[in-house]
């Protein structure tokens, strides 16, 4: 039997805090769109800033091939 958490799938492992300040007027964005996606205000932030290193790669894979 095995004791504890069971273990993350690939690529959902461990997560580090990142503190930020921002404006009300991001957060207040921010959390409006975590609500619509389902996400959670971290989770929505992470989302983005995932999608924007993967836009800004594949924008340089259609100009520097």
């Amino acid at each position: 039997m095995t004791r504890g958490r069971p273990k993350l799938p690939l690529g959902k492992g461990k997560r580090y805090p990142l503190n930020m300040r921002t404006t009300k007027e991001l957060r207040d964005k921010m959390e409006l769109a975590a609500r619509k996606s389902g996400r959670s205000l971290a989770q929505e932030v992470e989302y983005r800033l995932e999608r924007s290193f993967w836009e800004e790669n594949k924008h340089q894979e259609i100009n520097y091939g």
